[in-house]
C-alpha cells in the first residue's frame, strides 16, 4: 500500500526537483556590464525596496485587523511579502557575485600588471649576449 503511495509522489514532485535546479544555475554575465554597474547604488535602491516591503507588509496587517477573517488576510499579505523579499534575495545574489567578479578582475589585473614589471625588471639585468668570437 505505501510503495504506491511513494511512487506517485516522486512521479508528481520530480518536475519540481528539475524546476529547482534550473532556477540555481547563474547566468554568465558580460565583462562589460559588471564594469558598468554601481555597486553602491544599487545596494540602496534594494534596501529601499526591502524597507518599502517591510512597511506595506505592516499597512496590510493594520487592514486585516479590519476585516472579518484576519488570519486568512494576514496569511495573504504575509505570502506578498515573502515573494517581494525573495525578489529582492534574488538580486542582492546577483550583486554579490557582481561585486566578486569584480574583485576578482581588479586582482587579476594586479597580478598581470606585477608579472609585466618584474619580467621587464628581469630583462634589463639580463646581460645582452654579444657574440666575441670571430669566424
Amino acid at each position: 500500500m505505501i510503495r504506491p503511495a511513494i511512487i506517485a509522489y516522486l512521479f508528481l514532485f520530480a518536475p519540481l526537483f528539475s524546476w529547482a535546479q534550473t532556477q540555481t544555475e547563474s547566468t554568465p554575465l558580460d565583462s562589460q556590464i559588471i564594469k558598468g554597474i554601481d555597486v553602491t547604488q544599487e545596494r540602496k535602491k534594494l534596501e529601499q525596496q526591502k524597507t518599502a516591503a517591510n512597511d506595506l507588509l505592516k499597512t496590510e496587517n493594520k487592514i486585516c485587523y479590519s476585516k472579518f477573517a484576519v488570519n486568512d488576510c494576514k496569511v495573504s499579505a504575509k505570502q506578498k511579502n515573502t515573494a517581494a523579499l525573495n525578489e529582492i534575495r534574488r538580486q542582492e545574489i546577483i550583486l554579490n557575485d557582481i561585486e566578486r567578479k569584480k574583485k576578482a578582475g581588479g586582482a587579476i589585473d594586479r597580478y598581470e600588471e606585477k608579472m609585466s614589471l618584474e619580467k621587464a625588471l628581469e630583462n634589463e639585468k639580463k646581460p645582452s649576449k654579444i657574440s666575441l668570437c670571430e669566424t
